[in-house]
């Protein structure tokens, strides 16, 4: 029938079909509970994963109490009649189960892994539980330009797939905190979080984990609860026209507390004005050149307008509201 309508607007002539807005889509959490079984759900997760270039493990689900006991895993759930030591307590986390493939990869020379699982966690809390759970396990390199030169996974991969991952469902009103997690190094332990709600977790894992592991590089990975996924589902799907005018990118450089979230700073910064359109971090630098409580945070603006080019002018005196709202109720410094 497509080719029919095809022919018809051809020979009809498409100059004389009147253009209409395209409509906008809504899915609710009712309509995926009723469209979508957890069969249906779970292949949307692995699609997801697939198309970020992750390759699907399936993994032992036990692990030893002393893995329990060094990375201060609570409320776990041991097993009474357990075979070996090595397979003592049912895993609270997918995470040390694919930091395990990754260094069975390593130590069999496959040293670029990119992997996820889809599988249940438990848990003790008064009564046993357990949930499902999707990992995501970043080591080695992503890929290597036609020059040859390298290109190494690094923090904002994993925190652009997670994005990637809770956008897919709709899921905009999400915070990324700064938590220590005993697995992961202080220099990135994040709580993903949707209100006040844990969704999930991502980090690097730290100097102890690498050496407990015996692992050969660095590796980053994230945890995501999909109970909450289906909780906080809101897919909406909406067509609009592309711009038909250029943007500008600005970037601007800030020196703010370590301890302090980036998220909190980009909440502040949006609001400022309508045509601030997207922010983005591209550089993050902790090191001699600062203090050594301090980080620096370089976030790149985008400014457009949907009726016209945009001109410095009109942008300058925005970047300047910016600088004198953020310093005035944040501490921080734009360098």
């Amino acid at each position: 029938p497509i080719d029919y309508i095809e022919e018809i607007a051809r020979l009809y002539g498409y100059d004389k079909i009147p253009e209409k807005d395209l409509p906008e889509i809504e899915v609710s959490q009712e309509d995926l509970v009723a469209e979508f079984g957890d069969s249906q759900f779970e292949t949307q997760i692995r699609d997801i994963c697939q198309r970020q270039g992750l390759s699907e493990v399936i993994s032992y689900a036990l692990l030893s109490q002393q893995e329990v006991e060094e990375f201060q895993f609570e409320h776990v759930l041991p097993l009474n009649n357990y075979l070996s030591k090595s397979f003592a307590v049912l895993r609270p986390s997918l995470i040390p189960c694919l930091v395990k493939v990754a260094n069975y990869n390593f130590n069999h020379f496959v040293n670029d892994v990119a992997i996820f699982e889809l599988g249940k966690v438990y848990g003790l809390n008064k009564k046993p539980w357990e949930r499902k759970a999707v990992g995501i396990l970043l080591s080695g390199v992503k890929y290597r330009d036609y020059f040859g030169k390298e290109v190494e996974y690094n923090f904002y991969h994993i925190k652009g797939m997670i994005e990637e991952f809770l956008n897919y469902f709709g899921i905009e009103d999400y915070s990324l905190e700064e938590k220590q997690f005993p697995l992961f190094s202080s220099a990135a332990s994040i709580a993903i979080k949707i209100k006040t709600e844990l969704v999930g977790i991502m980090g690097i894992i730290s100097d102890m984990g690498t050496e407990y592991y015996d692992l050969k590089k660095q590796v980053l990975v994230a945890e995501v609860y999909l109970d909450v996924i289906k909780k906080y589902y809101n897919r909406r799907l909406r067509f609009k026209g592309v711009a038909q005018f250029p943007a500008i990118l600005r970037d601007i450089s800030i020196l703010l507390p370590k301890d302090f979230a980036v998220g909190k700073l980009i909440e502040k910064i949006k609001p400022t004005d309508k045509l601030i359109q997207e922010i983005t971090v591209i550089d993050f630098y902790t090191g001699p050149q600062i203090p050594p409580d301090k980080k620096s945070v370089t976030l790149r603006l985008k400014f457009q307008a949907k009726d016209r080019t945009l001109k410095d002018e009109e942008v300058d005196p925005i970047i300047k509201r910016i600088k004198e709202n953020v310093s005035q109720t944040l501490p921080v410094e734009f360098r």
